[in-house]
Formats: structure tokens, C-alpha cells, sequence
């Protein structure tokens, strides 16, 4: 038999975006500067070449 609070626990992830609302309050607590670079350098930095056209070029030139 399924637990009460699992059940309730994975239906509120399913109809809730928590990445959003994790990131939100990151954001919230470090102030929107420092949540920016600690974004650069971990996850955002990982898998996004850059931000726009230009900020690409170093990372195709290092793949090609």
C-alpha cells in the first residue's frame, strides 16, 4: 500500500515546475548579480556555449 505523503509528495512535483521555484529563491537569497555568476560557473556554464553570437565563438573555436 502507497504512504499518504509520498503520493501527495510526487503529484505536487508533478503539477509544480520546483526547478523554477528553487532557482527563484537562490536568486532571492544571493541577490541577482551573485546568482548570475554562480549560475555562469556551474550548471548554465556546463551546458550553454554563451549568451548571444559573440560569447560563442571561443567555445566552437575550441571544438572544431
Amino acid at each position: 500500500m502507497m504512504r499518504h505523503e509520498n503520493y501527495y509528495t510526487k503529484r505536487w512535483l508533478l503539477h509544480h515546475n520546483v526547478r523554477e521555484f528553487l532557482m527563484k529563491v537562490a536568486q532571492t537569497i544571493l541577490g541577482e548579480k551573485l546568482f548570475t555568476l554562480l549560475m555562469k560557473y556551474t550548471f548554465y556554464g556546463h551546458f550553454v556555449a554563451g549568451e548571444d553570437q559573440l560569447k560563442i565563438v571561443p567555445t566552437l573555436e575550441r571544438y572544431m
